[in-house]
């Protein structure tokens, strides 16, 4: 834990990426696991804490562009005390010949009740690509 600027740090950011590869089937996997916001409590005297991770996804097999699937998920939570609120949001997209694929989710929490909730797909033509 350190402060600087008024801002007590709780955790120091971090994150790690892999990549996989299924030599058989030529199937590639990398994922970016990241702590963007590190557990920081703004400004450190009022007691509110705010956390924010994610990890990105990209598959796709040899030979096969169609394959491609791009995976994004993000939680973000702001607390103080006994009140804790948190938002999760994912995407995917994939594709056609013609168009891009994208479904999104968004979910709203207080504690562990969900209080909100979305979800939507857009397709997205594929000029030129």
């Amino acid at each position: 834990m350190w402060h600087d600027g008024g801002a007590e740090y709780l955790t120091a950011p971090d994150g790690d990426r892999s990549a996989l590869l299924d030599a058989g089937t030529g199937h590639h996997i990398i994922r970016d696991n990241s702590v963007f916001f590190a557990g920081i409590r703004l400004p450190a005297e009022n007691g509110l804490e705010y956390r924010e991770d994610g990890e990105d996804a990209l598959e796709i097999t040899e030979g096969d562009p169609l394959s491609a699937v791009a995976r994004s998920a993000r939680t973000c939570r702001v607390e103080r005390g006994d009140w804790r609120t948190r938002v999760e949001s994912s995407a995917v997209m994939t594709s056609t010949r013609t168009e891009f694929l994208v479904s999104s989710t968004i979910e709203a929490f207080e504690g562990d009740t969900r209080v909100f909730a979305k979800t939507w797909s857009d397709r997205f033509a594929r000029d030129h690509l």
